[in-house]
Protein backbone atom coordinates (compact mmCIF):
# COMPACT_ATOMS: atom_id res chain seq x y z
CA UNK A 1 0.00 0.00 0.00
CA UNK A 2 1.39 3.16 -0.74
CA UNK A 3 2.12 6.09 1.76
CA UNK A 4 -0.56 8.48 0.44
CA UNK A 5 -3.28 5.73 0.40
CA UNK A 6 -2.01 4.94 3.76
CA UNK A 7 -2.04 8.60 5.22
CA UNK A 8 -5.74 9.24 3.83
CA UNK A 9 -6.91 6.21 5.49
CA UNK A 10 -5.23 6.91 8.81
CA UNK A 11 -6.48 10.61 8.84
CA UNK A 12 -10.00 9.12 8.03
CA UNK A 13 -10.09 7.06 11.41
CA UNK A 14 -8.28 9.53 13.62
CA UNK A 15 -10.54 11.69 13.29
CA UNK A 16 -13.29 9.70 14.02
CA UNK A 17 -11.36 7.51 17.05
CA UNK A 18 -8.41 9.29 18.09
CA UNK A 19 -8.88 12.28 21.18
CA UNK A 20 -5.53 13.01 23.47
CA UNK A 21 -8.27 15.77 25.29
CA UNK A 22 -9.35 13.71 27.26
CA UNK A 23 -9.12 9.77 28.50
CA UNK A 24 -12.39 7.83 27.84
CA UNK A 25 -14.03 5.04 29.75
CA UNK A 26 -14.34 1.56 27.85
CA UNK A 27 -17.82 1.09 28.20
CA UNK A 28 -17.67 -2.55 29.34
CA UNK A 29 -14.84 -2.03 31.75
CA UNK A 30 -13.38 0.88 33.94
CA UNK A 31 -9.56 0.79 32.15
CA UNK A 32 -9.52 3.85 30.72
CA UNK A 33 -8.03 4.25 27.22
CA UNK A 34 -6.35 7.07 24.76
CA UNK A 35 -7.14 5.69 21.14
CA UNK A 36 -10.02 3.10 20.04
CA UNK A 37 -10.11 1.56 16.37
CA UNK A 38 -13.03 -0.69 15.87
CA UNK A 39 -12.85 -3.33 18.58
CA UNK A 40 -9.15 -2.81 19.99
CA UNK A 41 -8.26 -0.28 22.53
CA UNK A 42 -4.99 1.48 23.68
CA UNK A 43 -5.54 1.79 26.97
CA UNK A 44 -4.21 4.26 29.42
CA UNK A 45 -2.12 1.56 31.47
CA UNK A 46 -0.46 0.37 28.28
CA UNK A 47 1.36 3.88 27.20
CA UNK A 48 2.15 4.39 31.12
CA UNK A 49 5.37 2.83 30.93
CA UNK A 50 6.26 4.65 28.11
CA UNK A 51 6.33 7.92 29.41
CA UNK A 52 9.28 7.71 32.22
CA UNK A 53 9.47 10.66 34.19
CA UNK A 54 8.02 13.07 31.50
CA UNK A 55 5.21 15.41 32.52
CA UNK A 56 2.71 17.87 31.29
CA UNK A 57 3.98 18.62 27.23
CA UNK A 58 6.14 16.21 27.06
CA UNK A 59 4.22 13.39 28.29
CA UNK A 60 1.32 14.27 25.91
CA UNK A 61 3.25 14.62 22.88
CA UNK A 62 4.55 11.14 23.87
CA UNK A 63 1.32 9.78 24.22
CA UNK A 64 0.61 11.16 20.96
CA UNK A 65 3.22 10.22 18.93
CA UNK A 66 2.61 6.19 20.49
CA UNK A 67 -1.05 6.58 20.03
CA UNK A 68 -0.73 7.44 16.51
CA UNK A 69 1.91 4.89 15.53
CA UNK A 70 -0.83 1.91 17.41
CA UNK A 71 -3.24 3.73 15.16
CA UNK A 72 -1.21 2.89 12.03
CA UNK A 73 -0.24 -0.43 12.91
CA UNK A 74 -4.03 -1.20 13.78
CA UNK A 75 -5.13 -0.03 10.43
CA UNK A 76 -2.31 -2.04 8.79
CA UNK A 77 -3.28 -5.32 10.46
CA UNK A 78 -6.93 -4.56 9.65
CA UNK A 79 -5.71 -4.79 5.39
CA UNK A 80 -3.52 -7.36 6.11
CA UNK A 81 -6.37 -9.58 7.66
CA UNK A 82 -8.56 -8.57 4.81
CA UNK A 83 -6.39 -8.99 2.19
CA UNK A 84 -3.91 -11.62 2.51
CA UNK A 85 -5.31 -15.85 2.02
CA UNK A 86 -4.70 -17.98 4.95
CA UNK A 87 -1.66 -19.18 4.10
CA UNK A 88 0.26 -15.91 4.01
CA UNK A 89 -1.37 -14.94 7.42
CA UNK A 90 0.29 -17.95 9.46
CA UNK A 91 3.55 -16.54 10.17
CA UNK A 92 3.81 -19.59 12.82
CA UNK A 93 6.80 -20.94 10.96
CA UNK A 94 8.32 -17.80 11.10
CA UNK A 95 7.76 -16.41 14.99
CA UNK A 96 9.28 -20.25 15.81
CA UNK A 97 12.09 -19.24 13.36
CA UNK A 98 12.68 -16.01 15.11
CA UNK A 99 12.46 -17.47 18.75
CA UNK A 100 14.53 -19.98 17.88
CA UNK A 101 17.37 -17.39 16.60
CA UNK A 102 17.04 -15.13 19.76
CA UNK A 103 17.13 -18.12 22.17
CA UNK A 104 20.54 -19.39 20.85
CA UNK A 105 21.50 -15.11 20.69
CA UNK A 106 20.39 -15.25 24.53
CA UNK A 107 22.26 -18.34 25.30
CA UNK A 108 25.41 -17.31 23.93
CA UNK A 109 25.78 -13.65 25.52
CA UNK A 110 25.26 -15.63 28.88
CA UNK A 111 27.73 -17.75 27.94
CA UNK A 112 30.62 -15.00 27.02
CA UNK A 113 29.32 -13.23 29.91
CA UNK A 114 29.91 -16.52 32.02
CA UNK A 115 33.41 -17.98 30.62
CA UNK A 116 35.04 -15.01 28.92
CA UNK A 117 37.26 -12.58 31.02
CA UNK A 118 37.12 -9.32 29.53
CA UNK A 119 39.24 -8.02 32.20
CA UNK A 120 42.47 -6.79 30.76
CA UNK A 121 45.36 -5.39 32.53
CA UNK A 122 46.92 -2.25 31.04
CA UNK A 123 50.17 -4.20 30.54
CA UNK A 124 48.50 -6.82 28.38
CA UNK A 125 46.68 -4.31 26.32
CA UNK A 126 50.02 -2.72 25.78
CA UNK A 127 51.64 -5.68 24.39
CA UNK A 128 48.76 -6.25 22.29
CA UNK A 129 48.63 -3.18 20.72
CA UNK A 130 52.31 -3.28 20.33
CA UNK A 131 52.37 -6.91 18.46
CA UNK A 132 49.62 -5.48 15.90
CA UNK A 133 50.78 -2.19 15.38
CA UNK A 134 50.14 -2.09 11.86
CA UNK A 135 46.73 -2.63 12.40
CA UNK A 136 45.76 0.78 13.80
CA UNK A 137 46.83 3.37 11.29
CA UNK A 138 44.24 6.03 11.01
CA UNK A 139 42.65 6.56 7.64
CA UNK A 140 42.24 10.50 8.93
CA UNK A 141 43.85 12.51 11.33
CA UNK A 142 41.59 12.84 14.47
CA UNK A 143 41.29 15.67 16.86
CA UNK A 144 39.26 16.75 20.70
CA UNK A 145 38.62 19.90 19.79
CA UNK A 146 36.13 23.47 21.00
CA UNK A 147 34.67 25.04 17.39
CA UNK A 148 32.98 28.24 17.51
CA UNK A 149 31.85 30.04 14.68
CA UNK A 150 30.85 33.66 15.29
CA UNK A 151 29.15 35.90 13.23
CA UNK A 152 31.14 39.64 13.46
CA UNK A 153 27.67 40.89 14.24
CA UNK A 154 27.49 39.58 17.68
CA UNK A 155 27.93 41.53 20.72
CA UNK A 156 31.16 41.60 22.32
CA UNK A 157 32.67 39.05 19.95
CA UNK A 158 36.33 39.64 21.97
CA UNK A 159 34.35 37.20 24.65
CA UNK A 160 34.98 33.87 22.82
CA UNK A 161 38.95 35.55 22.22
CA UNK A 162 39.35 36.03 25.77
CA UNK A 163 37.94 32.73 27.13
CA UNK A 164 38.40 30.24 24.13
CA UNK A 165 41.76 28.95 25.32
CA UNK A 166 41.08 29.08 29.30
CA UNK A 167 40.24 25.17 30.81
CA UNK A 168 39.11 27.28 33.87
CA UNK A 169 35.67 25.98 35.14
CA UNK A 170 34.14 29.48 35.52
CA UNK A 171 35.75 30.71 31.87
CA UNK A 172 34.04 27.42 30.48
CA UNK A 173 30.59 28.18 32.35
CA UNK A 174 30.38 31.78 30.74
CA UNK A 175 31.73 30.95 27.64
CA UNK A 176 28.90 27.94 27.11
CA UNK A 177 26.47 30.22 28.14
CA UNK A 178 27.74 32.86 25.91
CA UNK A 179 27.96 30.95 22.79
CA UNK A 180 24.83 29.02 23.19
CA UNK A 181 23.11 32.51 22.87
CA UNK A 182 25.16 33.94 20.10
CA UNK A 183 27.70 31.74 18.05
CA UNK A 184 26.40 30.57 14.63
CA UNK A 185 28.45 27.27 15.49
CA UNK A 186 29.40 25.86 18.07
CA UNK A 187 30.44 22.42 18.78
CA UNK A 188 32.50 20.98 21.97
CA UNK A 189 34.49 17.92 20.93
CA UNK A 190 36.92 18.08 23.72
CA UNK A 191 35.28 14.59 24.94
CA UNK A 192 35.19 12.70 22.26
CA UNK A 193 37.70 12.33 18.94
CA UNK A 194 36.65 12.98 15.62
CA UNK A 195 37.79 13.42 12.14
CA UNK A 196 39.58 16.51 11.32
CA UNK A 197 38.26 16.84 8.15
CA UNK A 198 34.72 17.28 9.60
CA UNK A 199 36.17 20.47 11.63
CA UNK A 200 37.66 21.38 8.36
CA UNK A 201 34.35 21.78 6.12
CA UNK A 202 33.46 24.98 8.26
CA UNK A 203 36.14 26.82 8.18
CA UNK A 204 37.05 29.37 5.63
CA UNK A 205 40.58 27.98 4.42
CA UNK A 206 41.87 24.35 3.55
CA UNK A 207 44.28 23.17 5.14
CA UNK A 208 46.69 20.92 3.34
CA UNK A 209 49.45 19.64 5.50
CA UNK A 210 46.99 18.83 8.50
CA UNK A 211 49.96 16.69 9.93
CA UNK A 212 52.03 19.74 9.85
CA UNK A 213 49.00 22.40 11.46
CA UNK A 214 48.19 19.98 13.84
CA UNK A 215 51.65 19.38 15.04
CA UNK A 216 52.59 23.27 15.91
CA UNK A 217 48.85 24.88 16.61
CA UNK A 218 47.12 23.80 19.70
CA UNK A 219 44.72 27.33 18.98
CA UNK A 220 43.51 28.50 15.62
CA UNK A 221 41.91 31.81 14.77
CA UNK A 222 40.70 32.74 11.31
CA UNK A 223 37.85 35.32 9.94
CA UNK A 224 36.51 35.83 6.83
CA UNK A 225 33.69 38.78 5.88
CA UNK A 226 30.98 37.54 8.11
CA UNK A 227 32.44 34.82 10.69
CA UNK A 228 35.41 35.02 13.01
CA UNK A 229 36.45 31.09 13.58
CA UNK A 230 37.75 29.45 16.89
CA UNK A 231 39.56 26.19 16.99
Amino acid sequence: MNNTLLNTLFLLFIAAVFSLSSCKQASETNEPFIARYKDTKLTRSEVATIIGNAKGKDSLEIIKSYAEQWLKEQILLDLADKNLISEQKDVSRDVEHYRNSLLIYKYHQEYIRQHLDTTFTKEELEAYYKEHFNEYFLEDNIIQALFIQLPKSAPRADFVKRFYQSEKPNDVDKLDQYCNKNAYKYDDFRDKWISFSEVQKYLPLLIENQESFLASNKFYETADSNFYYYL
